[in-house]
């Protein structure tokens, strides 16, 4: 997964004939297709660094390693939705990403990272607690990315591991009436329905407990549940974490691939963060209006250099290629790439991102005005020349 750190590392990368290579892969299923496409792109990026003065030799030894991977089954076959190849001094990487990447294929003195940027924003982070009677696991996750979260030292790891943070509550039991009830009952003086619904509550209790503990107070972000219906509602009773999410996905986790969980978590998340963006873009009128956001490539790029960009919007298709003056602080636009061209909505999106602002990529039509492919909102309005 590239986060943000390899991703900033990424944007100082130079040197000469930098490729970046971008490609749909599948999961399962259709790994020739994927390898075929991967040999054709890998075809014509040998045919620009020819174009840009390498021997066709030269061309073949910078390629080396990434034409290695060609027959390389058992690499196509343990992908993802995407995957993105950097080559650059000698040395290449392979970023297998959950990312459905346009195949797409940039020769220059850096790396084009535009399309890397869904990894970055519109990622929402997240907590997901899978609850069953054999089993508590603990995990923090991102829109791409799901990690398991070792918890020994705050939770009981299942229902029958109950009995011995009870004898360590023992405190707290003298000083609740209902806990020497309850003390009864887990010691054999209860049985039957009444049994096991007080050893549920309370086995909800200790991982609440457990995850504030963990949390240290910190509960500003979403905790999604994943448990059986009966389970979800006692939680919910004893709850003290703040941002418990109202939807949970029902069903009992236990032994559930968690990257199932994720996509299933996702389906709960999305749309708040979907929301979010909708937010931001209802934003642009507004700011338009108070001349605080512009449509205008020509504007923008000059804009993201200097730091004023707070949100910027950018087509997913689209690219501009120019030049920018740094004297008075132009662009030229390019009707194609030419020598000495930029493009110029990648260096807008990095320069952006560089600043501390947020970058959208979206299809043309979702931009908040399509009638440029970016979009821009500023920290404040234009100082007059």
């Amino acid at each position: 997964m590239i986060d943000r750190k390899k991703f900033d590392s990424l944007t100082q990368v130079r040197g000469e004939q930098c490729i970046s290579l971008y490609l749909p892969t599948s999961r399962a299923g259709q790994e020739q297709e994927d390898r075929i496409r991967y040999k054709n792109t890998l075809s014509e990026v040998k045919n620009q660094l020819i174009n840009h003065g390498l021997s066709s030799q030269e061309a073949d030894k910078k390629l080396r390693e990434a034409s290695s991977k060609i027959d390389d089954m058992e690499f196509w076959q343990h992908q993802s939705d995407g995957l993105a190849v950097f080559i650059c001094d000698g040395k290449t990487s392979f970023h297998s990403l959950p990312v459905d990447f346009e195949n797409y294929m940039f020769v220059g003195d850096h790396l084009y990272l535009k399309p890397l940027i869904p990894l970055l924003t519109g990622n929402a982070k997240f907590f997901l607690l899978a609850i069953s009677q054999n089993e508590t696991k603990f995990y923090v996750a991102e829109r791409y990315s799901i990690t398991e979260i070792e918890t020994n030292e705050y939770l009981p790891s299942s229902i029958q591991d109950l009995m011995k943070y009870i004898d360590g509550e023992e405190q707290l039991q003298h000083h609740s009436g209902q806990g020497a009830q309850d003390q009864a009952i887990y010691h054999g003086h209860g049985g039957g329905k009444d049994m096991e619904d007080v050893r549920l509550r309370e086995y909800m209790r200790m991982i609440n407990k457990g995850i504030m503990e963990m949390m240290c107070d910190d509960d500003t972000e979403p905790l999604i549940l994943a448990t059986v219906e009966e389970n979800a509602g006692i939680y919910r009773e004893v709850n003290e974490y703040k941002n418990l999410h109202e939807s949970y996905i029902p069903g009992n986790p236990e032994n559930e691939d968690p990257v199932v969980l994720h996509e299933k978590a996702w389906e709960i998340i999305g749309p708040d963060v979907e929301a979010d963006v909708e937010q931001e873009k209802e934003g642009f009128g507004l700011a338009l209006s108070n001349d605080e956001a512009s449509f205008s490539i020509h504007d923008i790029v000059p804009a993201a250099i200097a730091g004023r960009v707070e949100t910027l919007f950018i087509a997913r298709k689209d690219e501009v290629w120019g030049t920018y003056n740094e004297s008075d602080h132009s662009i030229t636009i390019h009707e194609k790439r030419e020598e000495g061209s930029i493009p110029l909505i990648n260096h807008a999106a990095l320069q952006t991102l560089q600043n501390g602002g947020t970058v959208y990529l979206m299809p043309r039509t979702d931009l908040p005005r399509p009638t440029g492919n970016v979009n821009a909102i500023y920290r404040y309005a234009s100082v007059p020349a």
